[in-house]
């Protein structure tokens, strides 16, 4: 662990009609974190989402602007002035002690840390619990220069030192994904890119919209060249994830888990075949 600075960071939002149920428990857990500014990129929200942001955080610092998800990060971005700062999307939940957490990991070199936005769903969690006693989560994972889609760089809740991607070229042309976009930028600079598989945060949202996130998030991974990502790979993935849910099913009492796994491996092939249809939508 590095030695960490003692005053507050700032934090960027990029929303688009986010104003669901969840949406101010969202906000109110980043409370739990000392920050400076918060940094909100709307994309012209038409759901009272930006009268949300101003009742939470009335002194939030927010623009608006109708390009992709990659442009806004990049926006927010230019507006950041702490030297380190978090991507919090607005439909996760800061769990209590979770900074912290993320601040232990740090260490030289390493200018990206995060853990995984797990799903609040009762059968996500059984799978979850399944998945971790069954293969075991390792504790940490390092992405570097030498194998950057070694697996996927997420900002759903994600703390980055600004200079390491300050220069980022977001593409216009990319509508999704993102994030392992900006992680590539990241370690092709000669940092490392820190994955915490066993810190979680709280995920709202409801399945079917998870299926059709799943699906885009596929579609635009076959515009980077992702290379986890083919045909072989997805149908692998398709078939041992149905034969997993069976056993994790059996094994947790939870049948639901069984649909729940296959319609999401089924979404992913679906977006990566689809994909000069699914990419178009936006986010």
């Amino acid at each position: 662990m590095i030695k960490m600075w003692e005053r507050p960071i700032d934090v960027v939002i990029c929303t688009w009609n986010s104003n669901k149920p969840w949406f101010r428990k969202c906000l109110e857990s980043i409370k739990r974190i000392t920050y400076d500014n918060i940094i909100v990129v709307d994309r012209f929200s038409s759901d009272g989402t930006v009268n949300v942001i101003k009742e939470v955080f009335p002194s939030a610092i927010i623009v608006q602007l109708t390009e992709n998800l990659a442009r806004a990060r990049a926006a927010g971005i230019k507006l950041v002035h702490t030297d380190w700062f978090l991507f919090i999307d607005s439909d996760v939940e800061i769990p209590k002690g979770w900074f912290k957490k993320i601040l232990s990991n740090l260490s030289e070199g390493v200018a990206v840390v995060h853990g995984y936005a797990l799903p609040v769903s009762h059968v996500s969690r059984k799978w979850n619990d399944f998945i971790y006693s069954f293969s075991g989560v390792p504790k940490l994972i390092d992405i570097d220069s030498s194998n950057p889609d070694k697996a996927r760089g997420l900002t759903d809740a994600t703390l980055l030192l600004r200079k390491a991607v300050e220069d980022w070229n977001a593409p216009s042309y990319l509508p999704g994904f993102e994030d392992h976009h900006m992680l590539r930028h990241v370690v092709n600079k000669g940092y490392k890119w820190r994955m915490l598989p066993r810190l979680y945060v709280n995920h709202y949202g409801k399945f079917i919209s998870r299926l059709k996130k799943v699906r885009w998030d596929s579609a635009c991974s076959r515009m980077i060249k992702f290379s986890n990502h083919n045909i072989k790979t997805l149908l692998r993935r398709t078939i041992t994830g149905l034969l997993l849910a069976i056993l994790g099913a059996l094994k947790t009492g939870e049948p639901r888990i069984i649909p729940h796994i296959f319609f999401n491996r089924l979404f992913s092939l679906s977006g990566y075949v689809g994909w000069t249809k699914y990419a178009l939508l936006r986010r």
